[in-house]
């Protein structure tokens, strides 16, 4: 549109300087061609300059023929402004032009009519220039017009051809926004490659199958390496409860097996989680937080000191993934808050749009603003965490497999504010709540 805007100003532009130089040209020559009709009809009679023949009653109107005196001696006198530049004109010496508001332009021919060479009489012409002015004005307005319809016009075209023309990628980006992050066998399949866009979406499609090998391969592995630590891992811990069982062990070796015992316990539950993702080829199900919250909140309280509440869950909400995913999701930030609590654990729920937020907050020392994504590098631990930097970084894992995440709060300055993690998930449109909905 502004290339063609600009095309039209120039184009009006260009007619109207076209316009204006012949209306010059042309106005020149009509007062040209009546200062030659008249100038033919003088001759001297008795001492007098005299016309021949009668001018039309036009030519009277907007022509005056003045003696060598400046007497007028042809034409009716002129009013106002235009008679004071036709009595200025008449005692022309050479061929003079003015012009009188705009409105008149005139022309002053001296005229040669004795064999002395001495001028005899000045011819003066005027010529109306309204019409000239008006016929400019509707040339501009209809150049105008013509303008803005091509204007106008073009931009439809575009907009048209545009449309026409990216509608395929409307159609892919339309077709991404409904796959997830397990959907790996979708494709856009436009067919045979004819132009950049069916070509460009024939690239994606050999791309995401690539991509869709990739996370195959390293779900395959997920699951082979979860399996193969399973078994190794069951035995450790069989074998810490047994000899913590021994009657004459001392407290300190047994304490210790009990941490290992956890210990086990805590990687139990990563290897699990692990499998379902990798067993998973796409995420199905629905699930309420209040299912969700019920047994962790069971599970929490085994601090003492500490209390877990929660203060708001609202009605109607239904979370698009199924129960023991989003368990595993939440299940490490509450179990994180728990452990490093003064006194207090709050629970919120929040419904955004299309997102249910779970708002863990503690009242412990919070999360250095350093160290926010760090915490969710497998294995870093924070600086007061006696974990084993595991929790975190699967609670985001397992979160985007479901299509949401997870992200920590960062203390304001260096003034202790506590732990604050939101743990974000998709929702579903109202219906029948249902803990989990598993694919047939």
């Amino acid at each position: 549109m502004a290339l063609t805007l600009i095309a039209m100003a120039a184009l009006t532009l260009l007619v109207h300087e076209v316009l204006a130089s012949t209306v010059e040209g042309d106005v020149s020559g009509l007062l040209q061609d009546r200062a030659d009709a008249v100038t033919s009809t003088l001759i001297v009679r008795d001492g007098q300059v005299v016309a021949q023949e009668t001018p039309t009653e036009t030519l009277d109107r907007s022509t005056w023929v003045y003696d060598d005196t400046g007497r007028l001696v042809e034409g009716a006198p002129a009013e106002g402004a235009l008679r004071r530049t036709v009595e200025e004109l008449s005692t022309s010496q050479q061929r003079s032009t003015a012009s009188v508001d705009d409105e008149y332009r005139l022309l002053a021919v001296p005229v040669q009519l004795g064999a002395a060479g001495e001028v005899s009489a000045v011819v003066v012409v005027a010529v109306n220039l309204a019409p000239y002015e008006r016929t400019e004005h509707y040339a501009l307005l209809v150049t105008l017009a013509l303008g803005f319809v091509v204007v106008l016009g073009s931009a439809g075209v575009a907009a048209w051809s545009l449309h026409r023309a990216l509608k395929p990628v409307s159609v892919m980006a339309a077709r991404a926004r409904e796959w997830s992050e397990q959907d790996l066998d979708r494709r856009f399949a436009l067919g045979e490659p004819n132009d950049e866009i069916s070509s460009l979406a024939t690239t994606f499609d050999t791309l995401l199958g690539r991509v869709a090998e990739v996370i195959r391969s390293e779900q395959r592995l997920s699951q082979e390496m979860a399996h193969e630590l399973r078994t190794p891992l069951t035995t450790v811990r069989a074998e810490a409860e047994i000899a913590a069982l021994h009657p004459e062990l001392p407290e300190e070796p047994r304490a210790a097996l009990s941490r290992i015992v956890a210990a086990c316990d805590t990687m139990s539950d990563a290897i699990t989680a692990l499998m379902d993702l990798a067993r998973a080829g796409g995420v199905f199900g629905r699930s309420t937080p209040g299912d969700v919250l019920a047994p962790l909140l069971e599970e929490s309280q085994l601090r003492p000191g500490v209390r877990v509440t929660v203060t708001s869950v609202p009605d109607g909400v239904l979370i698009a993934g199924p129960l023991d995913l989003v368990q595993r999701a939440l299940s490490p930030l509450l179990d994180n808050a728990v452990r490093h609590a003064a006194s207090r654990v709050t629970l919120r729920v929040v419904a955004r749009g299309a997102l249910v937020e779970f708002h863990v907050e503690d009242d412990g020392p919070g999360v250095e603003p350093g160290e926010v994504e760090r915490l969710f590098v497998p294995g870093h631990r924070g600086a007061t965490s006696d974990g084993a930097g595991l929790g975190l970084p699967l609670a985001r894992r397992v979160a985007r497999s479901l299509g949401g995440d997870v992200e920590a709060v960062a203390r304001l300055d260096s003034r202790p504010g506590g732990g604050h993690f939101v743990l974000t998930l998709p929702s579903v449109p109202k219906g029948p709540a249902r803990s989990s909905e598993q694919p047939e």
